[in-house]
């Protein structure tokens, strides 16, 4: 998409956080995930997405999907979407075939976007639901 811009942020500007702490996760945000790719259109901030990279019981790298925030103005829009997708391509591109999320109950409208993004329920615990989406499918 034109105009889309995504990077891998480090560090967070001021920008970032102010989204995050204006956002409603209803958790603390981690700042030491791997990749948090933050996306600009047109020079206004759409979101940030994070990834956490962890190891399964195999021994086998995984990112695990920890956030997604999307500014106000960009939420359930064709801009969001496309965000969302290209930092599929970009785990894909980093080596990934996998990525995994775990969703705490409480949480169902993040269960439902992770459906509707091709995410498929794996296992489950009382806290939450665990999910997996193949990468490039």
């Amino acid at each position: 998409m034109k105009h889309l811009v995504i990077e891998n942020k480090k560090e967070l500007d001021r920008e970032i956080l102010t989204l995050i702490s204006e956002s409603d996760i209803r958790e603390d945000f981690d700042s030491s995930a791997d990749y948090k790719f933050v996306a600009k259109y047109k020079d206004k901030i759409v979101g940030i997405i994070a990834y956490r990279v962890v190891l399964n019981g195999g021994g086998k790298r995984y990112p695990r999907f920890v956030h997604i925030i999307f500014h106000k103005d960009f939420k359930r829009s064709k801009i969001a979407y496309a965000f969302a997708r290209e930092t599929e391509r970009l785990l894909l591109r980093d080596g990934f075939s996998q990525a995994m999320a775990y969703i705490r109950t409480e949480k169902a409208e993040m269960m439902d976007l992770a459906k509707k993004f091709g995410y498929k329920q794996y296992a489950e615990d009382d806290g939450g639901k665990f999910f997996y989406k193949d990468l490039g499918g």
